[in-house]
């Protein structure tokens, strides 16, 4: 399945600032992530189990986004997958020192 990126002929990182933003936006709300209420534990495991292509691709879009790299490693820790969580938040705090999130 090609992606959005390819079938609009952006590369990563190419794709106009907004719409970059306007993306990772869209997958936040999306997975209610934003403005959403507390879900159950059996919801978060599925939501963060369907949303984690979306985050893979967040972070291939906007390898520099410390956000997209936080909210991957946050669904990761939340999937108990401790190793991967671990790498992505630190990358977050790598590309953004002072992200208060991901501390």
């Amino acid at each position: 399945m090609e992606t959005f990126a390819k079938s609009v002929g952006w590369r990563a990182g190419s794709a106009p600032p907004f719409l970059r933003f306007l993306f990772l936006v869209l997958l936040l709300v999306t997975h209610g992530l934003l403005f959403g209420s507390e879900p159950q534990a059996d919801e978060v495991q599925n939501s963060n189990l369907a949303a984690l292509p979306q985050f893979a691709e967040a972070v291939h879009l906007e390898p520099k986004s410390a956000a997209a790299h936080y909210r991957q490693g946050r669904a990761l820790n939340d999937l108990d997958r401790r190793e991967a969580a671990r790498e992505a938040l630190a990358t977050a705090c790598q590309l953004q020192r002072d992200y208060p999130a991901a501390l």
